[in-house]
């Protein structure tokens, strides 16, 4: 159960040039018991590290084109958050 119910196309990182005016974003499009999707994770609060590195205050979840299940209704997009974040998918 599960692995086959979603797959993921791409994964991009969109940089500053994003319509939510954030810092960063990463764009991920892919496809969830066939209806395709694309989520985007809205990073904010940018700050440089001691190490020199770019890091994050914290991010939130967005859809760009929600998935739908077989009524058309939205797919609660926390459950596609979970599966991606769990690994629970395959590449396409």
């Amino acid at each position: 159960m599960g692995y086959t119910e979603m797959i993921i196309y791409s994964e991009d990182y969109l940089g500053k040039d994003n319509a939510y005016g954030a810092p960063e974003v990463q764009r991920i499009n892919g496809d969830y018991m066939n209806s395709e999707f694309i989520i985007d994770r809205i990073y904010d609060g940018e700050y440089t590290g001691k190490d020199g590195e770019t890091y994050y205050e914290s991010y939130r979840w967005e859809y760009d084109v929600a998935a739908e299940d077989r009524n058309e209704n939205v797919v609660d997009i926390q459950i596609i958050v979970e599966r991606y974040e769990n690994g629970d998918y395959k590449t396409g």
